[in-house]
């Protein structure tokens, strides 16, 4: 029979293997609908695919886009245009209730993007995944 200690390396890889990193971000902030006054949120990357889920509550219209950190430059470009882009993976805009999520691929770093729709907006959001 074999010794607890020629088991100890199997569990401690059975361990770690479903100990993937959970994300968590509860915060309050204010957003005025300037086009310069965003939150961004980002979550790093692990060795899978994760799904994220974005919950929000706000006081007036807000926009809530998520996407990857790698496409930042030109989802955030056409945001301010006004332009629709299939790098976005899930938005909702001019709501004040916000329920969203999106599989985040392995290896990849996300970014959920907050700005106010057309006026002030206190807002409460969660994120985990």
């Amino acid at each position: 029979m074999m010794s607890w200690k020629a088991w100890l390396p199997l569990f401690v890889i059975v361990v770690m293997a479903g100990c993937q990193a959970r994300f968590s971000d509860t915060r309050t902030f204010t957003l005025d609908p300037t086009g310069e006054d965003i939150q961004e949120v980002y979550i790093d990357g692990i060795s899978s695919d994760r799904t994220i889920t974005v919950t929000a509550t706000a006081d007036a219209p807000i926009d809530v886009y998520f996407f990857l950190e790698d496409d930042f430059d030109e989802v955030t470009r056409m945001i301010t245009l006004g332009k629709p882009t299939d790098l976005v993976m899930a938005e909702v805009k001019g709501a004040s209730q916000i329920n969203l999520s999106a599989t985040v691929p392995a290896e990849k770093s996300a970014v959920v993007y907050f700005r106010a729709a057309d006026k002030k907006a206190s807002i409460e959001s969660e994120i985990s995944g």
